[in-house]
């Protein structure tokens, strides 16, 4: 799956606008958003201090706490790198993989990726002010297709090879 260079530009455009809202302050709402619409994915962060249940985990609650703090951060970061990274094969793949080897490592389950695509192309929308018929959303939910499948790829590769 590869974009086209409309698709890149849409990505890179808002990507930028994105920064305005800083990349933990956009973790922040991903995480917050993923642990509130997901809930079946909270099992993954028990370590992290992620309480189970079907309760609303405040976004004060995940401001507070260091591990989710530091967790949403990264999650930011990544989104935010992202977004520059389509023009440059070499480094979405060098992205992809250390993404796919860290969730392998902490075992992250392939389906918490089909979760995770739509918290934020939601999130992204609502910061940007966008519909989700928007064709800068319809390029971030291809986009988030061409990440997904190289995170996987490299989830899958690093659990076979048992590094």
């Amino acid at each position: 799956m590869t974009l086209s260079q409309t698709q890149v530009t849409l990505i890179k455009d808002s990507g930028r606008k994105l920064k305005s809202v800083g990349s933990k302050e956009l973790g922040l709402l991903i995480f917050h958003r993923l642990l509130n619409q997901e809930p079946q994915v909270r099992g993954v962060f028990l370590n992290m201090g992620v309480p189970m249940g079907e309760n609303e985990i405040s976004l004060e609650y995940v401001r507070n706490h260091p591990k989710l703090l530091s967790h949403a951060s990264k999650i930011g970061s990544a989104v935010a790198s992202f977004a520059n990274k389509f023009e440059n094969p070499e480094e979405l793949e060098a992205l992809t993989t250390r993404l796919g080897k860290a969730h392998a490592n902490s075992n992250v389950e392939l389906q918490h990726f089909e979760s995770m695509g739509p918290v934020i192309l939601s999130v992204v929308g609502d910061q940007l002010e966008l519909p989700t018929s928007s064709p800068v959303i319809e390029a971030w939910a291809e986009g988030y297709g061409v990440l997904k499948a190289g995170i996987l790829k490299a989830m899958v590769a690093h659990t076979s090879n048992g590094s």
